[in-house]
């Protein structure tokens, strides 16, 4: 679910497991859930609290995303935020709302060539070792 991909991975970065553990890679499903579109607001409480928490923006960029977001719109924006080169197909598959047809939203997202390869081979080669 949405919202229990925003608060875990949100809790994991205000704790900076990503800094504390270098190669820890974590791949956020439903395209970061809300995060992407939070960080403003991350970045407000870790202004107002910066000793209690480490800076989740830098550490949002650690992280790696799928892209069942469903719409081209939203994939577009999420690759805006991190960068096709931390984007790979996911599907959900074989759950009754997974995405039928995946690799629709990112030939509908307007992508260059190269940012179309990245999310849906080479992302996932490098990340896995394939």
């Amino acid at each position: 679910r949405v919202s229990d991909v925003s608060i875990a991975i949100s809790r994991l970065l205000f704790k900076g497991h990503l800094t504390r553990f270098k190669n820890l890679i974590i791949v956020a499903s439903t395209g970061g859930g809300a995060l992407p579109y939070m960080l403003g607001r991350l970045e407000r409480n870790y202004k107002a609290f910066p000793d209690l928490v480490v800076d989740p923006v830098e550490q949002f960029h650690h992280l790696y995303f799928d892209s069942i977001v469903f719409q081209p719109d939203v994939l577009r924006f999420l690759i805006q935020k991190v960068g096709a080169e931390r984007i790979m197909l996911g599907s959900d598959y074989p759950f009754p709302i997974g995405d039928q047809d995946p690799c629709r939203v990112i030939e509908k997202a307007n992508c260059s060539e190269d940012e179309a390869n990245l999310m849906l081979t080479q992302n996932a080669e490098k990340l896995f070792r394939i």
